[in-house]
C-alpha cells in the first residue's frame, strides 16, 4: 500500500512532463511569487494529503464536502487520502478521512482536462470555527479584469522546496480571447469555453507545481479551481475550472439546497 501511494505521489509531483501521453501534463500545484498568508485569510482552504504529504488543494463548501479538481482524484481511493482543514500549516490542522471521491463523469472528454472539477465527501461533519469555514460559490460570471486571490501550499518556484505555510497571491481575470491567444489555448476545449476561466500570466507570479484543486476567490466567493497551466510563473495564463459554470453539477452531486451551499458564517 505504501509503495502504491508513493508511486501516486511521484506521478503527481512530475505532472509537468512534456510527454503528451500523460493526461496530467501541465496540471499545476503551487504558488510562485506569493506571500505567506496571515491566519484566517482563507478558512475554507483545505489540503488533500496521502501518507507522505500534501499533493492537492481543495475548498470546504459545507460540513460534508470539499471541492477540488478531478485530476487530483483519479489516481486515488478514499482509503488513500485525508483532508486537512483549519490551519495555514498543512501539518498541524484537523484531519478528516475521505468517504467518497466524485470525479466529473465527462472529465477529460472529449479532450484532456475538460470538466476538471471533483468532490470529496468526508467522514464528517467538518466542525466549523474561526479557523474553518465553508466558502460561498460564485454563481454568476466574474467580469474580465476582476482582482482575484489564489491560495495554496508548496513550492515558491519550479524547482524550489515545498513550504508548509499557505501562500497567497492576487491576480486578475482575463478574457477567453486573451487566454486563447496564449500557449495554453490548445488544452481549452472549444465547446467548453464557459467551463474555464483564466488569470493573467506574469513572469515569476502564478500557479506552480503542486496547487491543483486550489481555490481562486473573488470578493470572498469561490470562482475557480486550479486546473492547468505552464509552470511556473513563465508569463502564460493559468486556467481554472469555472465554479459558476459547474454550480449545477456541484449541487446535484451533494444533494443539498442552494441556500445551504451559498450561505457562510465566514462572511
Amino acid at each position: 500500500m505504501k509503495l502504491q501511494l508513493f508511486v501516486i505521489y511521484c506521478i503527481l509531483q512530475s505532472i509537468h512532463a512534456t510527454d503528451d501521453r500523460d493526461i496530467l501534463e501541465n496540471t499545476v500545484l503551487y504558488i510562485a511569487g506569493g506571500r505567506e498568508a496571515p491566519d484566517r485569510l482563507a478558512p475554507y482552504q483545505c489540503s488533500i494529503q496521502d501518507v507522505i504529504q500534501h499533493f492537492c488543494g481543495c475548498a470546504v463548501i459545507n460540513s460534508n464536502f470539499v471541492l477540488t479538481a478531478s485530476h487530483c482524484l483519479i489516481l486515488a481511493t478514499p482509503q488513500q487520502i485525508k483532508i486537512m482543514v483549519g490551519s495555514n500549516d498543512f501539518k498541524t490542522g484537523t484531519f478528516y478521512e475521505a468517504e467518497r471521491l466524485i470525479t466529473h463523469e465527462h472529465f477529460n472528454k472529449p479532450t484532456r482536462l475538460a470538466n476538471d472539477i471533483g468532490l470529496v465527501k468526508v467522514k464528517g461533519p467538518i466542525q466549523f470555527n474561526e479557523n474553518v469555514q465553508p466558502v460561498v460559490l460564485q454563481e454568476t460570471a466574474v467580469p474580465d479584469g476582476s482582482e482575484v486571490m489564489l491560495t495554496g501550499w508548496g513550492r515558491l518556484y519550479a524547482d524550489g522546496y515545498v513550504t508548509r505555510k499557505m501562500q497567497y497571491i492576487m491576480l486578475n481575470i482575463i478574457g477567453m480571447d486573451k487566454c486563447n491567444s496564449s500557449s495554453v489555448s490548445e488544452k481549452i476545449t472549444d465547446n467548453l469555453q464557459d467551463g474555464n476561466i483564466c488569470t493573467n500570466g506574469a513572469v515569476g507570479f502564478g500557479a506552480c507545481k503542486g496547487d491543483s484543486g486550489g481555490s481562486l476567490t473573488y470578493n470572498t466567493k469561490l470562482v475557480g479551481i486550479v486546473s492547468f497551466g505552464i509552470p511556473c510563473g513563465e508569463g502564460q495564463p493559468d486556467v481554472y475550472a469555472n465554479v459558476s459554470y459547474y454550480s449545477g453539477w456541484i449541487k446535484e452531486h451533494i444533494s443539498i439546497s442552494p441556500t445551504t451551499i451559498t450561505t457562510s458564517p465566514w462572511l
